[in-house]
């Protein structure tokens, strides 16, 4: 029954989220690329809505834009808009602290045209700001202690943080983890995804451990193709005792997509 609520629970979020954005009427819809450079152009206004073929005389520029300001979103400081409609990034645009705990960045502006001293209309715009896979995933913590021992059999499990990457696209954000080793080593990575869409992640003792046949493993994987000077490892320190069987054994993640 709890299952069923959380489960519910998290249906009914997304399907408000949802509701949301498809109500919000909008006039012209734009697409720009997070960490684009300040003054990267956005859009034409003036062309889109046609404005300047049926509005403004061939030859004579009446027609004249303005994006109006809203102290409370903020909006009016990540874009320009120019006064022939064209409308541009007013600085470099960072989609994971604008949009820190949504699927979809968007930014709404509003912008007031004018022939001459006369008001003609408000254009309401859609700027999407697409996310870039311009992080690599990071374990909570570099370093844990963890034990197999001695009577430690096939299926020992021993439970590991989950790593988070603060891309805020789906598929840029999604996390894939694998293990490289030997063909020997006794050591199963186990990934079970979770109803809230993370994932429980573990390291399986898949034989028993014989320190007179080998009393340490070193477990890796390959690097990041994000970023492939900068993986992200963590660290299991298992101490040796009498009953224990290896040393240390060391798992580095790893992160694709």
């Amino acid at each position: 029954m709890e299952v069923d609520c959380v489960w519910n629970t998290y249906l009914l979020a997304n399907v408000l989220n949802l509701l949301l954005h498809s109500c919000v009427c909008v006039d012209l819809s734009y697409h720009v690329e997070e960490e684009s450079n300040p003054f990267t152009f956005v859009g034409d206004i003036a062309a889109d809505t046609q404005m300047e073929e049926t509005d403004s005389p061939v030859g004579n520029n009446f027609i004249t834009y303005n994006q109006i300001q809203r102290q409370r979103t903020g909006n009016s400081h990540l874009f320009n808009v120019t006064q022939d409609g064209k409308l541009y990034t007013a600085q470099t645009l960072d989609a994971e602290k604008l949009c820190t705990y949504e699927s979809e960045c968007v930014r709404y502006i509003k912008v007031a045209v004018h022939r001459r001293k006369t008001f003609l209309k408000i254009i309401k715009i859609k700027v999407i700001i697409e996310d870039i896979n311009d992080h690599s995933p990071e374990f909570p913590q570099t370093e844990i202690n963890m034990t197999f021992g001695e009577r430690d059999g096939e299926g020992a499990e021993e439970l590991i943080p989950e790593a988070f990457d603060k891309d805020i696209g789906m598929e840029n954000s999604e996390v894939t983890y694998k293990l490289k080793k030997q063909f020997s080593d006794p050591f199963i990575l186990s990934v079970r995804k979770t109803i809230t869409g993370g994932a429980k992640i573990g390291i399986i003792l898949g034989d028993k451990l014989d320190r007179e046949i080998q009393d340490s493993y070193n477990l890796e994987s390959p690097e990041d193709l994000v970023t492939p000077n900068n993986d992200h490892h963590i660290h299991f320190s298992i101490p040796t005792t009498h009953i224990n069987t290896i040393s240390q054994v060391q798992f580095v993640q790893f992160i694709g997509d």
